[in-house]
């Protein structure tokens, strides 16, 4: 059984209304689909600057699937059309969930490790 990725989710807000990005191995299953390019051809996009606008839209559908019904996904995706600034507005929120995905889940653990321990501190 393959493992899903350790992640936490990243809060945008769009028009007024609070969304969780985040991927796992469905989401990039998805993109990979939806853009025709393999993971790393995608991180290499983002890390030299060269994501397209459709590539982004991509990522950020992509990236809305864990947390949101369909049906929702949809119609953002439908709003990302008629407005492609928000994806320009949040296209590094896009890129950082993906990224997330491709860190190594021990980075994940010790944050979390230390958010906690902090949080007993106070």
């Amino acid at each position: 059984m393959i493992q899903d990725i350790f992640t936490n989710p990243i809060e945008i807000e769009l028009l007024n209304k609070k969304y969780e990005l985040e991927y796992d191995n469905n989401s990039l299953i998805k993109l990979e689909h939806k853009t025709g390019k393999g993971i790393f051809e995608i991180l290499d996009r983002i890390t030299n600057s060269k994501l397209s606008l459709e590539e982004c839209r991509h990522l950020a559908v992509c990236a809305l699937l864990k947390h949101n019904e369909i049906s929702t996904v949809q119609k953002l995706e439908d709003l990302f059309e008629q407005m492609p600034y928000l994806l320009v507005q949040n296209c590094a929120a896009f890129s950082a969930a993906f990224m997330q995905s491709m860190a190594a889940p021990e980075a994940f653990q010790q944050q979390n490790e230390q958010e906690a321990e902090n949080t007993e501190k106070k």
